[in-house]
């Protein structure tokens, strides 16, 4: 009976060590893929209304300010668009009105 419980722990081995070379090829790719949707996500588009002082805004925030609609390039707290510090992209410009 002992060679039996050799050979089955023997086997369980043998199929975990299979298994980790299969699953470590799988694991790779879905971290891959998980990294590029966090990407994607993080570049959509958000419209967050009129620019405010004490809002954090992320990559792809858009806002107006004095008129102007402004893209959010980098996280941003405090940050006024328009600053030489940077972070905001300006994106339409303010017209006269007609």
């Amino acid at each position: 009976m002992l060679d039996v419980d050799r050979l089955a722990t023997e086997m369980v081995n043998g199929c975990q060590i299979l298994l980790e070379k299969q699953m470590g090829p799988l694991r790779e790719q879905m971290a891959a893929a998980e990294a590029r949707m966090t990407r994607l996500e993080e570049d959509q588009l958000r419209f967050s209304g009129t620019w405010q002082a004490s809002a954090k805004y992320r990559r792809g925030d858009l806002v107006t300010h004095q008129g102007g609609l402004w893209f959010c390039c980098a996280a941003s707290e405090g940050t006024r668009p328009g600053e030489a510090s940077g972070g905001w992209q300006l994106a339409v410009k303010r017209g006269a009105a007609e």
